[in-house]
């Protein structure tokens, strides 16, 4: 999906930030389904383990390691059966950087920067001081918090460029246009009865390209990921909202709350209202 809740996020600066700590469910559950966007993303693992799929490269991330994923680029996060995963991600624009250069770089994918900075990697220490020192800032709201901020950004980015801790993106270029646009059409539409043929030909393609470009580049079939897409929304209303289970599945798109329920629960081993009360007590 197109994803741009962030900017609702933002301050006096376009950065969000999102901490959360997941409860071991019975089976591996994503917490992210595919998506891109434009902003910039780093994810801090405080504690436990998940799987990271950034443009199709799998990266089992632990505590300690930091996860970049440069702007435009598919990812994934799910957490394996059984493990508790507590990150700090944070989400930012990249007119925060003062190299407009490198900025246009990025967002075209000229450079791309490394995913995994591994915790054991000499590399690590350092950008992790830095990555922390951007949330003291965030969480204190301490004067001139915005300058401390983008001062560590910049102090990041010189120093990732400074040690070459760049790499070249797997996903080309067609399969990149394709998957935004297929991704802001979906961010607008995923309410609505949708199928690959209405969203091929809302997009000018044949149905039969449409469907095996998008398995191609997202993994699963499209009603597959149109649920896993519907399921990630319901599970942002069920820890922010006071919503019923039956409101929220008319919500994403649902027509029949038993039907919501019944994949929720296959998909996460427990049931919608089970899930919103174990979070609500580990993120209370």
């Amino acid at each position: 999906m197109y994803n741009n809740r962030f900017v609702k996020k933002y301050k006096s600066i376009p950065i969000a930030k999102y901490a959360y700590t997941h409860s071991p469910l019975p089976t591996a559950h994503l917490l992210t389904a595919t998506e891109l966007h434009k902003e910039f993303e780093m994810i801090y693992v405080c504690e436990g383990r998940a799987d990271i799929t950034v443009n199709h490269q799998l990266f089992e991330v632990k505590k300690g390691d930091l996860v970049f994923i440069s702007p435009y680029s598919l990812h994934s996060v799910e957490i394996p059966a059984g493990e508790t995963f507590s990150h700090i991600c944070f989400c930012f624009d990249l007119s925060l950087l003062p190299d407009s250069k490198l900025s246009e770089n990025l967002l075209d994918g000229i450079v791309y920067i490394a995913n995994l900075i591994d915790s054991n990697s000499p590399c690590n220490k350092v950008l992790c001081n830095l990555f922390l020192s951007i949330n003291e800032a965030m969480v204190s709201s301490m004067p001139y918090w915005e300058l401390t901020v983008q001062g560590n950004i910049n102090l990041m980015f010189s120093y990732i460029m400074r040690n070459n801790l760049t790499s070249n993106s797997t996903l080309h270029s067609e399969s990149r246009d394709f998957c935004i646009k297929v991704s802001k059409y979906l961010k607008d539409h995923y309410k609505e009865k949708l199928t690959s043929s209405t969203i091929a030909e809302e997009l000018n393609f044949h149905q039969g390209y449409f469907c095996r470009i998008f398995k191609k580049n997202f993994s699963v079939c499209f009603s597959d990921y149109l649920n896993m897409y519907r399921l990630e929304k319901a599970k942002s209303l069920l820890l922010k909202s006071e919503l019923s289970v039956t409101d929220i599945a008319y919500e994403v798109g649902y027509d029949s709350p038993s039907y919501f329920t019944k994949i929720f629960r296959i998909q996460n081993g427990i049931s919608p209202r089970k899930f919103r009360d174990l979070n609500s007590i580990v993120n209370h």
